[in-house]
């Protein structure tokens, strides 16, 4: 896989991760998420850092070649990372 590519791997990844968690946040009827809390919160932290590693590399690739799918990787892949850190944030138990 091309260096060029890992922007808008991290992006789909990221989407994916995402439903996943949105999913498996919904309370079932006995009170507890459908995935674990603890697993929530680890993929919300892993695919927090690995969004802000695609909009990185994004952003150092797109000054050398100023690509356009690029451009959409970056903002797609900072949008992710707020929000994995939002929705990371959200689920912390008060």
């Amino acid at each position: 896989m091309n260096k060029e590519h890992y922007p808008i791997a991290l992006a789909a990844l990221g989407t994916a991760l995402m439903m996943f968690v949105i999913a498996g946040a919904k309370i079932a009827p006995d009170g507890h998420t459908k995935v674990p809390l603890l697993a929530l919160l680890a993929i919300c932290e892993f695919a927090f850092f690995s969004s802000l590693v695609g909009a990185y590399l994004g952003y150092r690739q797109y000054q050398v070649s100023k690509a356009g799918p690029l451009l959409g990787a970056i903002v797609a892949c900072g949008f992710l990372a707020l929000l994995f850190l939002m929705k990371g944030l959200a689920l912390w138990p008060k």
